[in-house]
């Protein structure tokens, strides 16, 4: 495990031993992408982090939360990168590779339960959910419907939490 400032966002993992099949490896690697995008949107910057750099009506516990993300990405300057091999992998080798692949890289799992948690406190239920989509176009591709997209998501969580406990 990496010592140093960001040890704190990264405990003792148990290694995701769960075969990961397809399905699941893609919704994680699209929530560790938009995990990386959203704190590159952020006002402020890398060692100079605010609190409240995050949209308007986010609650305390989601601030709290997104600064812990912007911190943790911080912590690791190629976590983007990171992602990109860990991607490559399960491409080249399948998903289980990529869970191996995992387990030296923790970081990853907090990084992806870190925004999913966000996501979470955003969204309560999947009727929320399905509002704030509507009218976007980030998913105009998918064949999930807003419902199945939460569901899964969920069960990433649950995973990412026994990954990580």
């Amino acid at each position: 495990m990496k010592q140093g400032p960001a040890s704190k966002w990264v405990d003792a993992t148990t290694p995701p031993t769960e075969q990961l099949d397809d399905e699941v490896f893609q919704l994680f690697l699209q929530e560790g992408e938009r995990a990386i995008l959203d704190v590159e949107r952020r006002p402020d910057e890398p060692e100079r982090r605010e609190g409240s750099a995050g949209p308007e009506g986010d609650t305390s516990d989601v601030s709290a939360l997104r600064q812990a993300l912007a911190e943790l990405v911080d912590a690791y300057p190629g976590i983007e990168r990171e992602l990109g091999v860990l991607a490559d992998r399960g491409h080249m080798a399948g998903t289980a590779s990529a869970a191996l692949e995992l387990e030296a890289r923790p970081h990853l799992l907090q990084l992806v339960r870190l925004s999913l948690e966000v996501f979470f406190r955003r969204h309560p239920s999947a009727d929320s959910f399905e509002r704030a989509r509507d009218g976007e176009d980030e998913d105009a591709e998918s064949t999930q419907s807003a419902a199945e997209r939460y569901r899964a998501q969920q069960d990433l969580l649950r995973r990412l939490k026994r990954w990580t406990s």
